[in-house]
């Protein structure tokens, strides 16, 4: 749930040929609930199925509405020897020519 100009910073490191990310949802593209959280919610995309997406974030609660297609992340401390985002560049990688991009997800996570 960041906003634009930090998430795109993290998406274009990650997938710098646009090769993974068909789709990027930001802060605006979230539902805020009366507490000021902000919660994602992929049913707002409607011409790719469910199967197909993945939310990644370090807050669960922000992919609650689609456990299944959610990938917890540890934050990003500025650690020089955090590896997290490599992790996740590999995961993607081999999973991204799936039928069905929950099932590495339910076998990884068990949400």
């Amino acid at each position: 749930a960041s906003h634009k100009w930090y998430a795109d910073v993290i998406l274009d490191y990650i997938d710098p040929n646009n090769e993974y990310f068909q789709h990027r949802l930001y802060r605006e593209s979230c539902v805020k609930t009366t507490d000021n959280v902000y919660i994602k919610d992929l049913r707002v995309i409607k011409n790719v199925p469910m199967k197909d997406m993945i939310l990644v974030d370090n807050a669960i609660y922000s992919f609650g509405l689609q456990l299944s297609n959610g990938i917890p992340i540890i934050p990003f401390k500025q650690d020089k020897t955090d590896n997290e985002f490599l992790f996740l560049k590999r995961f993607l990688q081999d999973c991204h020519n799936l039928d069905d991009l929950r099932e590495p997800l339910k076998a990884s996570f068990h949400f």
